[in-house]
């Protein structure tokens, strides 16, 4: 039983080009951090096209380093790039911490992303199927909604407010600009949440966070994969931490099933504000 007492980082967010080339061109710009597949590929897009370099700090979900985006582009020697492939939370994980709070009441859970499903990035589709067929394998329906449109979440959370209902986000499915509007709005609507953030931990009756220890290089040392380039793969199961805030889901009536997981050593943070 722990209090939370520090913050993930945002890594979903994607820079845009104009934002890259600008960057790229800079002459004060020795070393960069680079959060995003999408982000990485064209910053080192822009360094070959201008013959502008700098050393590379980057961080991105992918289920492996061969499924990463941007590391197969190499910088010149005299440049290195330490990149961080982190591993999306396995579906299991996201379905099996709503059923054990929620039990037999869940029948609807809406998964919100921010890409319509004919934009969505490479692997994304066989996740979110992933994810729906876990649902159903637990007994209740995973439903994907697309939208970077807060009026519209507030209109299905308002529609979709009941016991019986939930909402959720992924982290590396959708920007974290738009998950506090998500969060936020859950909160007003008062319905069961699962934020893909300890961060966002307080404004949500449960949330799944990075453990952000291990993006301490001590914790996962890179390896070496060519004179340029050293990578550092860190998975799932020690990656993400379980979350609850005690005052959301006591309101919500889910005091008891509260007390009863944390009786059985389930390792879990408190997020109350």
């Amino acid at each position: 039983k722990k209090k939370h007492s520090g913050e993930a980082p945002s890594t979903t967010a994607e820079a845009l080009p104009g934002d890259i080339k600008k960057v790229v061109n800079s002459i004060h710009t020795p070393a960069m951090f680079i959060a995003g597949g999408k982000a990485l590929k064209e910053t080192v897009a822009q360094m070959h096209a201008t013959k502008r370099y700098s050393s590379l700090t980057s961080v991105q979900f992918a289920r492996s380093t061969d499924a990463a985006v941007g590391l197969a582009s190499h910088l010149p020697p005299g440049y290195v790039h330490h990149a961080t492939v982190l591993h999306p939370i396995k579906p299991a994980t996201v379905v099996h911490y709503l059923k054990q709070y929620m039990g037999h009441r869940i029948r609807l859970a809406h998964n919100i992303i921010d890409l319509p499903e004919n934009h969505l990035f490479e692997g994304h589709q066989d996740y979110l199927n992933e994810l729906e067929k876990e649902a159903r394998n637990n007994a209740f329906e995973m439903r994907t909604i697309a939208t970077n449109n807060p009026k519209e979440v507030s209109r299905l959370m308002k529609k979709y407010n009941g016991r019986h209902h939930a909402f959720l986000s992924i982290a590396h499915l959708v920007p974290f600009e738009l998950l506090a509007q998500i969060v936020a709005t859950g909160n007003i609507e008062k319905v069961m949440m699962l934020a893909p953030s300890l961060k966002q931990g307080g404004k949500a009756p449960l949330s799944l966070g990075i453990n952000t220890a291990l993006l301490n290089e001590l914790s996962v040392p890179y390896t070496k994969v060519n004179e340029t380039l050293y990578v550092r793969e860190i998975p799932a199961d020690e990656l993400y931490v379980h979350g609850a805030n005690i005052k959301m889901l006591t309101q919500l009536g889910y005091k008891e099933t509260h007390e009863r997981i944390m009786r059985d050593a389930h390792e879990i943070v408190l997020t109350d504000e």
